[in-house]
């Protein structure tokens, strides 16, 4: 019997920002980015009260229904939604006006990805939407064959649980295929750190980042020299970025600060992540 708690998300792109996502904006702008993708345009999305609980059509060409989910309760801002046919993809954007994080997901099926050339396509997808979101990190995983510093498996390799770093709740969740690092991971970092290290490949990314591949291809995430060449990675890298022991400077300047405290600490007065 399996008991894993996730299924197989194949391959997977996870965004992590500071900036708030949820607003009217910043959802036209990801689902008007996704229009001409093909494949990346959901098929239904969950309509929350707008719908009774269904999921509902997505529509392309208006996308208001989409859009009133999205702002339509501060505790689930943002979109979850997802296609079917020709192979399963999934898209979950997730914002909080009380959480320092927002994220942004977006999956497909493994079988989807028959030659590089589509590797490639997802990897520009990603790359665009890094630059949407104006992520503080990110990653492109192969869900099957990497694992985030903490996830527990059974001897199947499902994933069974999670067991969180003692430092932080921070830190880096770990090196994938492709790494985002934003400009003040790369400032943690530093640069000539960073770019001396034996990535497969590194690009410059236009707002001071660095775009860090560990092979061409998520799937020879399989391969012993991936894995070799993955623990080589942290070694030069160092272990404190992702156990929370050091952390950037986060930019602000528009941007969510902090968690709100607890509520203990303002007296019923939950605290502004934005001041």
């Amino acid at each position: 019997m399996n008991h894993s708690i996730i299924g197989d998300a194949g391959i997977s792109l996870l965004l992590r920002t500071n900036l708030f996502l949820g607003t009217r904006e910043m959802g036209k702008s990801i689902l008007e980015y996704l229009e001409t993708g093909g494949i990346f345009v959901p098929e239904f999305f969950d309509g929350g009260k707008l719908t009774g609980g269904k999921k509902a059509r997505f529509d392309p060409h208006d996308l208001s229904l989409q859009l009133e989910g999205w702002l339509d309760h501060r505790y689930s801002l943002g979109i979850i939604a997802r296609r079917q046919h020709p192979v399963k993809v999934s898209l979950v954007v997730s914002a909080t006006d009380f959480l320092m994080f927002d994220y942004l997901s977006l999956s497909v099926a493994s079988k989807w990805f028959i030659n590089k050339q589509r590797v490639k396509s997802f990897l520009k997808v990603a790359t665009d939407l890094y630059g949407i979101v104006q992520a503080n990190s990110g990653y492109v995983q192969n869900w099957r064959h990497e694992r985030h510093l903490g996830d527990v498996t059974d001897e199947k390799g499902n994933l069974v649980g999670y067991r969180a770093p003692k430092e932080a709740k921070l830190e880096l969740h770990g090196l994938f295929w492709a790494n985002f690092f934003g400009p003040e991971y790369v400032q943690m970092f530093g640069r000539a750190r960073l770019l001396s290290a034996h990535w497969h490949s590194t690009e410059e990314l236009p707002d001071g980042g660095l775009l860090l591949l560990i092979s061409e291809s998520p799937f020879e995430a399989v391969k012993s020299e991936y894995q070799l060449r993955k623990r080589e990675l942290y070694s030069q890298l160092g272990e404190d970025a992702f156990t929370g022991r050091i952390l950037p400077e986060f930019r602000t300047e528009g941007r969510k600060k902090r968690d709100a405290r607890p509520l203990l600490e303002t007296r019923g007065i939950r605290d502004d992540v934005f001041h």
